[in-house]
C-alpha cells in the first residue's frame, strides 16, 4: 500500500535524492575507476571526503563532485523549466528545456568526467546533428541511470497527488535519448526512476517483491522496444542476481555484478547497495565508493535512491556541509519540488 506523506516530508525526500546524489558522488569521486586494491594502497578505505587520486577526477578536491551531480541537477533544473513553462508542461517541452540544460552543464563543467557517449551526443546537439544516426559508435553507458532518480521522485509526486500525465517509461525513454541509444542504458534509466519512485510510494515494500517488480519492468521494457541496439547482459538478466545475493559482502556483491562503466555493471550494483543498506544512507554511499571501478556513479546512484527513500535528514550533517555548493542544490531541490507540486495540485482540482 502507498504511504501517506505529508508535503514537508514529500519535499525532504526530493532534496534527499539530489543531495544523496551528490554525496554519493563526492565520495566515490576520490577513487573513480580505480581497482579496490590500488585504492586500498593509495587512500585505503574511504570514509570521508577525500582530493581525488583518480585520473579521471584529476584536480577535484574533497566534497567536490562529477559529471554525475552535475547532470541530475541538470536534469531537475530542465524539468523545473518545463514545469514553470507558459504553454503546459509535455514531453517535448521537458526534454527541450532539459537539453538546454545538458548543454549548459557540459559548456561549464566539461572538465568534470563526462562519459564519451554523453560528449559526443551534446556536442552533437550543439552543432545540429543526431548523434543516433548511426555515425557514432552504440555504447551500453550508464548515463541514463546516474540522473535519472529524480524522473521517479516526480513520478511519484504525481502518482500521489494526481492522475499522471505521462508514464515514467516515456518521461525517462525521452530523456535518455537526448544522450544515449543503447537498450541497456535506457532500460536501467527507467529501472533506477522505477526504483526512486517505488521508494518514495511504499518504502517498506519487501525487498523480493520490490526486486522482482523491478526486474518485471526491466523485461516488458527490453522486449516493447526491439528497434533499439543493445546486446547481452540484460538489464533483466543482470537483476535476476540480485535476490541470489541476499546480504553478501559489499565485495562479493562488487565481485559478482561488476562495477565497470556499462549501465549492467555499475547500475545494479548501486541498486544491490541502495536494497542493502536502505535504512542506512552512509553504509549504501560508502560501500559504493569501495566498491572499484566506477566508484563516483555507483555512490551517486545508491546515493539517489536511499536519499530519496528516507529524505535529507537521514545524510550526516557532517558531509551535506562539506559538500561543494550544497546550498544551491538544496535550492534546486526546493525549485523543483515547489513546481512539481504545484504542477500536480492543480492537475487534481482540474481533474483529468
Amino acid at each position: 500500500m502507498p504511504k501517506k506523506h505529508g508535503v514537508a516530508e514529500l519535499r525532504d525526500k526530493v532534496r534527499g535524492c539530489l543531495v544523496g546524489t551528490a554525496v554519493g558522488d563526492a565520495l566515490g569521486m576520490p577513487c573513480e575507476m580505480m581497482t579496490r586494491s590500488d585504492r586500498e594502497q593509495v587512500l585505503g578505505k574511504i570514509t570521508e571526503y577525500r582530493d581525488s587520486s583518480a585520473r579521471y577526477s584529476r584536480g577535484l578536491t574533497k566534497g567536490q563532485w562529477t559529471d554525475d551531480t552535475r547532470l541530475t541537477l541538470a536534469t531537475a533544473q530542465g524539468f523545473t523549466d518545463a514545469m514553470r513553462a507558459p504553454g503546459g508542461c509535455t514531453l517535448a517541452v521537458i526534454t527541450e528545456k532539459t537539453l538546454v540544460r545538458y548543454i549548459e552543464a557540459y559548456r561549464e563543467h566539461k572538465d568534470r568526467g563526462f562519459g564519451k557517449t554523453t560528449r559526443t551526443s551534446l556536442e552533437d546537439r550543439m552543432a545540429g546533428r543526431n548523434p543516433h544516426d548511426g555515425r557514432n559508435p552504440v555504447r551500453p553507458g550508464n548515463g541514463c541511470a546516474m540522473k535519472s532518480a529524480i524522473l521517479g521522485v516526480y513520478s511519484a509526486l504525481s502518482f500521489l497527488h494526481a492522475p499522471p500525465m505521462f508514464s515514467l517509461e516515456d518521461l525517462s525513454g525521452e530523456i535518455g535519448l537526448l544522450t544515449h541509444h543503447d537498450a541497456r542504458s535506457l532500460t536501467a534509466g527507467l529501472i533506477q526512476a522505477l526504483a526512486a519512485k517505488m521508494y518514495v510510494i511504499s518504502p517498506e515494500i519487501d525487498t523480493a517483491e520490490f526486486v522482482r517488480y523491478l526486474r518485471g519492468g526491466a523485461w516488458m521494457y527490453e522486449r516493447e522496444h526491439p528497434e533499439l541496439p543493445g546486446g547481452s547482459p540484460t538489464i533483466s538478466d543482470v537483476l535476476s542476481k540480485l535476490l541470489l545475493l541476499g546480504e553478501a559482502s559489499d565485495e562479493l556483491i562488487a565481485d559478482m555484478i561488476k562495477t565497470g562503466g556499462a549501465a549492467y555493471e555499475s547500475f545494479p550494483t548501486a541498486l544491490a547497495y541502495a536494497i542493502k543498506y536502505k535504512n542506512d544512507f552512509r553504509g549504501a554511499v560508502l560501500a559504493g565508493a569501495n566498491a572499484g571501478g566506477d566508484t563516483d556513479t555507483i555512490a551517486a546512484m545508491a546515493g539517489a535512491l536511499v536519499g530519496a527513500r528516507l529524505g535529507m535528514g537521514a545524510i550526516p550533517a557532517e558531509w551535506i556541509q562539506g559538500l561543494e555548493a550544497h546550498d544551491e542544490i538544496i535550492h534546486i531541490a526546493d525549485e523543483f519540488f515547489d513546481a512539481a507540486f504545484a504542477l500536480v495540485t492543480v492537475k487534481t482540482l482540474k481533474g483529468p
